[in-house]
């Protein structure tokens, strides 16, 4: 609809003149070109929907079933933790880091399925971990201190510390 008012507004003015044929033509070319384009566009989409939908459609449900499969696993680590003779400050930063792991290892486990390659993905966690552990050098100084005062446990919770006077 809109096509044919422009049709007929250009017909009244451009191919009037002694150029108006060479208009046409090149108005015809561009409406066949535009249609290739189209139909080059659809059958792409097509392709890529039959090559990748099934591997997304796998990635998503195997996304699903393994947060699921996290959370039944932190459960089941809490109360283990509940009931073996664990430190409370210790508890959360074990759970954390289990719940952690978990989550990276699920994720590298449905690259494949996606067809990304691992040697990429190590490469890139190698040169980011290079990175930040250079600008942050100091704050992981830290929280290695913080670790092992945890872990080596030199004094619990109620106890009174003297720092610097």
């Amino acid at each position: 609809m809109i096509q044919r008012g422009f049709q007929c507004r250009a017909q009244t003015s451009i191919f009037r003149g002694p150029f108006g044929i060479v208009f046409q033509v090149i108005l015809l070319h561009t409406q066949i070109h535009m249609d290739s384009l189209a139909h080059k566009f659809t059958n792409r989409a097509y392709d890529w929907i039959l090559t990748f939908g099934p591997k997304i459609i796998f990635a998503v449900i195997g996304f699903f079933i393994g947060q699921w499969l996290i959370r039944m696993l932190n459960r089941w680590f809490k109360k283990i933790i509940s009931n073996q003779q664990v430190d409370v400050t210790l508890r959360p930063f074990l759970q954390n880091l289990f719940a952690i792991i978990l989550q990276a290892l699920l994720v590298v486990a449905l690259m494949p399925v996606l067809g990304i390659q691992m040697t990429i993905f190590a490469a890139l966690i190698g040169a980011f971990g290079v990175a930040a552990g250079l600008a942050l050098s100091g704050t992981f100084q830290n929280f290695a201190s913080g670790v092992l005062i945890i872990l080596l446990k030199p004094f619990r919770v109620g106890d009174t510390v003297n720092t610097q006077g």
